[in-house]
């Protein structure tokens, strides 16, 4: 909310600003037009300050290039992207909040639960402010008596996965087994791919 404050603030100081200048616009304007309905001759001394009033008048008014008008379009810009952000840390919280209900739920089996944790793990990865709530996830978890692992394979993202201990070192074999493989396919991939020497 300081964000909002701050921004309505400049945004306040702006409009203030482009207002006096209208004003002080308008009088001069409304000066003119009173002298020039007034009739009668004009002299060289009232051209002189008809032209003063002009410049009067162009000087207060804003100006879009560093002007307040082209800082309130700044402000506007700012704000909306100010309330994009926030918007997206809402929809994020409420994910967690969902992926946590489900580990709330007594009956929930580890593919659900990792599910739910690629979720909340997906939003963490994306914006790390939310280590917290990541940490925070993964020890529900495993106060169930459960184990959160991020497997990474091969080239793949890395991905959380949920399972129970005697689970864990089943699938800890085949990861390690699978990144064996994946290592030797790369290196004879690029064992072939090299160019042959010309002879």
């Amino acid at each position: 909310m300081d964000t909002h404050f701050e921004i309505f603030s400049k945004l306040d100081d702006c409009g203030n600003s482009l207002s006096n200048k209208v004003l002080r616009a308008g009088s001069v304007l409304r000066m003119m037009q009173f002298r020039l309905l007034e009739g009668g001759k004009m002299t060289r001394a009232d051209e002189t300050d008809i032209a003063a009033l002009v410049d009067v008048c162009i000087e207060s008014m804003p100006h879009h290039n560093g002007g307040e008008i082209d800082a309130i379009l700044s402000l506007n810009i700012e704000y909306s992207t100010a309330l994009k952000k926030q918007a997206k840390r809402a929809d994020d919280l409420g994910c967690i909040l969902a992926a946590t209900r489900i580990v709330a739920h007594p009956n929930a089996t580890c593919e659900e639960l990792t599910k739910a944790a690629a979720s909340v793990f997906e939003i963490f990865i994306a914006d790390r402010t939310f280590e917290p709530e990541w940490l925070a996830f993964v020890g529900s978890i495993e106060v169930r008596g459960l184990h959160v692992e991020v497997l990474k394979i091969g080239n793949l993202p890395p991905r959380p996965e949920v399972t129970t201990k005697k689970d864990r070192r089943a699938r800890r074999k085949v990861t390690t087994a699978i990144n064996m493989l994946v290592k030797r396919v790369d290196q004879q991939s690029k064992v072939n791919n090299k160019p042959v020497a010309k002879s």
